[in-house]
């Protein structure tokens, strides 16, 4: 009776550690998480992409060494609907057409003159305007700040060409982008005139935002 008794005992006793090592093995299974998983639980959601890019970009500050064109008696031009200020020849003027304005001298050189320093404003963010602005004919020269302001250098080639015949005579220009918070500005001057280029540089230098 008591041999059986003690049987009992020890079945029992088993069967209690086999369920408790049964319990601890599945807990085990459905607390384990692997370290990948934990890492993509506990990553806030950043776009990487995105970060990286504005990681690398370097912003050089915007000058001309070479450009000694005096300013003292230039003009001043305030638009203040798109929150910007640049400095004018004061034998030039400013003629605007909604977001688009082109500064130019008065007396022009002949009839079909229409050179000057064009300004366009964009609602586009900068890296937008960037992606949409990049072409076979235009790529990005650098990236750049300016009193106080983020931007970004354009080449642009202009001028004549035909891919057919193998002639290419088109000219290398730069263009400006700036980020003026809620709009960019962008500014080109299109001729071979070198005194218009040194103007567009010091009408780009000259610009503050409002």
């Amino acid at each position: 009776m008591k041999t059986k008794y003690i049987i009992t005992i020890l079945i029992l006793i088993t069967i209690g550690i086999l369920s408790v090592i049964s319990y601890n093995n599945q807990d085990k299974e459905i607390n384990h998480v692997s370290p990948s998983e934990m890492d993509n639980n506990t990553k806030p959601d950043i776009n990487t992409d995105e970060v990286t890019k504005q990681d690398n970009i370097k912003y050089e500050p915007l000058k001309f060494p070479d450009n000694n064109l005096d300013t003292s008696d230039w003009k001043t031009y305030q638009n203040e609907e798109f929150g910007f200020e640049v400095k004018y020849p004061s034998d030039w003027e400013v003629e605007v057409s909604k977001k688009d304005f082109l500064i130019r001298p008065i007396t022009k050189i002949d009839p079909n003159d229409d050179g000057g320093v064009y300004i366009s404003v964009s609602d586009l963010s900068l890296n937008d305007y960037v992606e949409n602005r990049i072409s076979s004919d235009v790529s990005l020269k650098g990236w750049v700040v300016n009193n106080n302001m983020q931007g970004v250098i354009f080449n642009y080639k202009l001028g004549v060409w035909s891919e057919g015949r193998g002639l290419d005579q088109r000219k290398v220009h730069q263009s400006y982008l700036f980020d003026l918070g809620k709009y960019r500005i962008s500014f080109y001057e299109p001729s071979d005139i070198k005194y218009r280029t040194k103007v567009l540089e010091k009408v780009v230098l000259s610009l503050v935002s409002l």
